[in-house]
């Protein structure tokens, strides 16, 4: 069973996919399991870096995540923050490392 989450005035859910690279990638679902359900937002992005990101690691999309999305998340214990960030533009965007349980528990995008 898909773990959803209130927010705002609708439900969300979360799921997985990778990138064309490999790393971890996750996207926001808006209504999931309704004839509503859309790609709300993305979770992460995929910057460029010289180190490799362990499997559970991915950079916040801090551009395109609401405030109060980030609450949700900080209060849900769904990552930590690793400490390191990379600076795209004028956007720096932190590394975190997502709480395995929940990654695993996280269906695929394509579901």
């Amino acid at each position: 069973m898909e773990k959803t989450y209130a927010f705002r005035n609708i439900h969300i859910s979360f799921r997985k996919a990778s990138y064309m690279d490999g790393r971890l990638a996750i996207m926001v679902i808006s209504e999931p399991g309704t004839e509503e359900e859309e790609e709300y937002t993305d979770l992460t992005v995929n910057l460029y870096i010289d180190d490799e990101l362990d499997p559970d690691c991915a950079f916040l999309h801090v551009n395109h995540i609401p405030n109060d999305l980030m609450v949700l998340l900080e209060k849900e214990k769904i990552f930590s923050y690793t400490g390191r960030s990379v600076r795209s533009g004028f956007v720096t965007y932190p590394e975190c490392r997502f709480d395995k349980e929940w990654l695993d528990s996280l269906l695929p995008l394509d579901s």
